[in-house]
């Protein structure tokens, strides 16, 4: 809480919160896209 507004550490926590929330949207979208294809085929 000690990040003050406009600073390289304020943008730098919400630059790695925004990469984590990516990371997981993609993960989860490729877990989707698996989960359909192996219900599909078997």
């Amino acid at each position: 809480g000690d990040a003050t507004f406009g600073s390289d550490t304020y943008y730098s926590i919400y630059a790695v919160g925004f990469t984590l929330f990516l990371f997981t949207l993609v993960m989860n979208l490729i877990s989707q896209w698996i989960a359909k294809r192996f219900r599909e085929e078997y």
